[in-house]
């Protein structure tokens, strides 16, 4: 996956979204010579599906910590527009937040629709 660039992730329920945001969450822990960033992620989650059970297990299978890749994780639960907005905000400013290499946005309804999509003539 491209470093500082945006990635959309999308497919059906069941394919494998969640699992691949998780996946990534703990990857960018490790260190650079394991392909990691060595560095914390911000997940944005609007449907309820952090796991910090399958984030432990699949720390264990990449011989991290489960407790400590967890708290390396900073997880905000939105529920609306103004709340992801006020989130996105505050995780681009918070100075606690020094190395972060990952934001995940989960979310399958358009509660934010960045202004990207324009009519070409």
């Amino acid at each position: 996956m491209e470093t500082q660039a945006v990635t959309e992730i999308f497919g059906e329920y069941g394919s494998g979204k969640t699992q691949l945001a998780h996946q990534l969450s703990v990857n960018v822990q490790l260190p650079p010579e394991e392909g990691g960033l060595d560095g914390e992620a911000i997940y944005i989650d609007t449907e309820n599906t952090f796991r910090p059970r399958r984030i432990k297990s699949i720390a264990r299978g990449v011989n991290l910590d489960g407790e400590e890749t967890l708290k390396n994780i900073f997880v905000a639960k939105v529920i609306n527009t103004d709340q992801q907005l006020i989130t996105a905000g505050k995780s681009s400013g918070d100075s606690r937040r020094k190395d972060v290499r990952l934001l995940v946005w989960i979310q399958s309804q358009p509660f934010f629709v960045p202004n990207m999509w324009v009519e070409r003539p």
